[in-house]
């Protein structure tokens, strides 16, 4: 199969794994996210430009960012935050995994990670309402502690 083709196939899993996230079969989604990203994986890093690696990559980093969104929902924090960790070392400044750990940390009752993590992402996007609205909580949560 050719890179563009690889790519493509990896695509329509990431997009398949979006309607399975809205539809609440979350642990369908994660298995589309997984396939899309070990098709990803398997493409040979030599034949590429930097134009499709950066495009394998960004796909990967919006697959771990929805997994770790999915075991959000299931409740499976340990993993939603290796899908957080995973994502931060390849983007250390991505908002998105930066709010769901920040979301899974409070889970944990990790409230003071939580909100430093939540910080940093509101350093990046000031104006994130989603950001600003869960330090908030946040910070209400941890003064109830």
């Amino acid at each position: 199969m050719e890179e563009e083709e690889t790519i493509a196939l990896a695509t329509c899993n990431k997009e398949q794994g979006n309607v399975l996230y809205r539809c609440r079969a979350y642990n369908y989604a994660i298995f589309k996210y997984s396939t899309a990203m070990e098709i990803t994986e398997s493409i040979s890093k030599d034949d590429l430009r930097s134009e499709e690696e950066n495009k394998l990559m960004e796909m990967k980093v919006k697959c771990l960012n929805n997994m770790a969104a999915s075991m959000l929902k299931l409740e499976d924090y340990d993993a939603a935050l290796r899908c957080c960790c995973t994502v931060l070392m390849y983007q250390p400044k991505n908002v998105k995994a930066l709010f769901h750990m920040g979301k899974v940390l409070a889970l944990q009752d990790k409230y003071s990670e939580a909100i430093q993590t939540l910080r940093k992402a509101l350093e990046l996007e000031p104006r994130n309402k989603t950001v600003l609205e869960e330090l908030s909580t946040m910070m209400k949560k941890h003064r109830e502690h």
